[in-house]
């Protein structure tokens, strides 16, 4: 018994030191979501910065709720990088901007990309009288729009640490030049397609996507809206997009179970109807669309870049818009 209790609280002092350690640990760059870990991770290629993401890989953005180490974190940290949005806004401005000193650079996405927002948009026919209308956040999507974000996470580490300004030049004009490739070859992807719509069944973070290419993606639910089992009248405008449109893929995003969701639903009516006789269309597939604001365990884990997902969007969409040339 004696050995036992001697090994247990061997085993409550090992977590206790190592939960105190990471407290203690202090990150040279915190960030709140994938966008800004990935502009710091490019930034900072050559140097020791460390960086924190504070979203656990997989969970819900729009649901997060910082703990105690989390806003500690990001006190103490020299970069703080956010959205600016209705997932971070209010927390970031009570907890952190209140408080925070001059010794840390604070970046947020929507003042980089202030006169650039758009409103969320909410294609349900439901009453929306006390709606208040709030900015998309997901800025990302438009490769552009990211190039600014992660030239305000370079500047900011010019701030604080002048003497590595060289590198952190070098990886921003290297990492730039990449994401206006990527936009070069989506732009090209859309010119020489023989559609112009996709369907996403599930949230549509794609706004500024939408509006940079000029496509249209028809979604399930509202970018920062709540995932639920699709109703009969959210399936009906999905499958008649799918039809109207001559489609053969249906999108889900990244961190959705394609066994269980919206999207195995509309091939499943899909399939239904043709083997019925009913529906004499393409057979409908389901793919993965990165909306890259949060990846999963497995992809973030595996070391995936915004890089890596923008280029598997371009090869997804290009094969659902039946893109006729190559780029």
């Amino acid at each position: 018994m004696k050995k036992l209790l001697f090994i247990l609280s061997l085993i409550v002092c090992s977590i206790f030191v190592l939960t105190s350690c990471d407290d203690d640990f202090t990150y040279n760059i915190v960030v709140t979501n994938f966008p800004g870990y990935d502009a710091a991770r490019a930034m900072t290629k050559g140097t020791n910065k460390s960086i924190k993401m504070l979203l656990t890989p997989g969970s819900d953005a729009h649901s997060f709720d910082p703990s105690a180490s989390d806003i500690a974190a990001c006190l103490k940290c020299e970069v703080f990088v956010y959205v600016g949005g209705e997932s971070d806004e209010e927390w970031v401005e009570n907890n952190i901007l209140a408080n925070v000193t001059e010794n840390t650079k604070v970046v947020s996405m929507f003042d980089v990309l202030e006169g650039s927002l758009y409103e969320e948009e909410d294609h349900e026919e439901e009453n929306h009288e006390n709606h208040e209308e709030e900015y998309d956040e997901h800025v990302w999507t438009d490769p552009t729009n990211f190039v600014k974000i992660v030239e305000a996470v370079k500047n900011a580490l010019v701030t604080i640490d002048n003497d590595n300004k060289d590198k952190y030049e070098k990886n921003y004009e290297e990492y730039k030049n990449e994401l206006l490739k990527l936009d070069e070859e989506m732009k090209a992807v859309v010119e020489f397609a023989n559609r112009d719509t996709i369907v996403l069944a599930d949230r549509n973070p794609f706004l500024y996507f939408e509006k940079h290419y000029g496509v249209e993606v028809v979604g399930a639910f509202p970018g920062c809206g709540t995932v639920e089992a699709i109703s009969a009248q959210k399936k009906t405008k999905l499958i008649d997009a799918i039809k109207t449109n001559n489609l053969d893929t249906v999108f889900i995003l990244e961190t959705t179970d394609e066994n269980n969701s919206a999207g195995m639903d509309i091939v499943n009516e899909i399939n239904s109807q043709i083997n019925s006789g009913k529906y004499n269309g393409n057979v409908v597939e389901i793919k993965t669309l990165y909306a890259m604001e949060n990846p999963s365990k497995a992809d973030f884990g595996n070391g995936k870049t915004y890089i890596d997902m923008f280029n598997h969007n371009i090869g997804v969409i290009s094969f659902a818009l039946n893109t006729i040339k190559e780029w």
